[in-house]
């Protein structure tokens, strides 16, 4: 949001709201009901259990696996977390070794680089190597419109590129923004 030129806000009606009874609602609408002992089950009837991993040395991660943990656990999925140092969660992300992952993307006033990074070439290839989306998602319609932001020259039509893109993204949600840090920076004058 701190860069107003690009960022897309869903407009009224579009937006979702942490409202874990519905998401409990949506779970039995596609099936994946509640056993004897509260724990979903999978379409075979195999029980539910995701693994999350997160970065040990990141102060807020431990708080966040906690209450992402909590917020599964109270509709029936169970969550093991795991917090590893920061190379290790790369790995494991880029080898696609996860069912969840905790990360944090920062952008530049130029939106290219982070947009790069939810390409479908981003994705790392059969051996696990190269890509750096930890989301491992492609989209042809978002990569068609990487390509046009890329070569778009005027800001405000790049800018409405960028925000469809965003629109794409924030409906598949391949990712789920849980918070926007309060950035500080300090720049002297001389």
């Amino acid at each position: 949001p701190v860069f107003d030129q690009y960022h897309w806000t869903p407009p009224p009606g579009m937006e979702r709201k942490f409202d874990l009874n519905a998401a409990g609602a949506a779970l039995d609408a596609a099936g994946y009901h509640r056993g004897a002992d509260g724990i979903r089950v999978d379409h075979s009837g195999k029980p539910l259990r995701l693994n999350l991993i997160g970065r040990s040395d990141r102060a807020a991660e431990p708080t966040i696996s906690a209450l992402v943990k909590g917020w599964l656990g109270a509709i029936g999925i169970p969550v093991d977390v795991q917090l590893v140092e920061s190379n290790k969660l790369n790995d494991a992300t880029t080898d696609g070794n996860y069912d969840l992952a905790l990360s944090g993307w920062g952008a530049n006033p130029d939106p290219d680089y982070v947009l790069s990074t939810e390409t479908c070439a981003q994705r790392p290839d059969v051996s696990g190597k190269g890509g750096t989306s930890a989301a491992n998602w492609c989209d042809r319609t978002n990569d068609a419109l990487y390509a046009q932001q890329l070569s778009t020259l005027d800001t405000a039509k790049r800018a409405d590129i960028v925000k469809q893109m965003q629109q794409i993204a924030y409906q598949q949600a391949p990712e789920v923004t849980l918070a926007y840090p309060n950035a500080l920076e300090a720049n002297r004058s001389d």
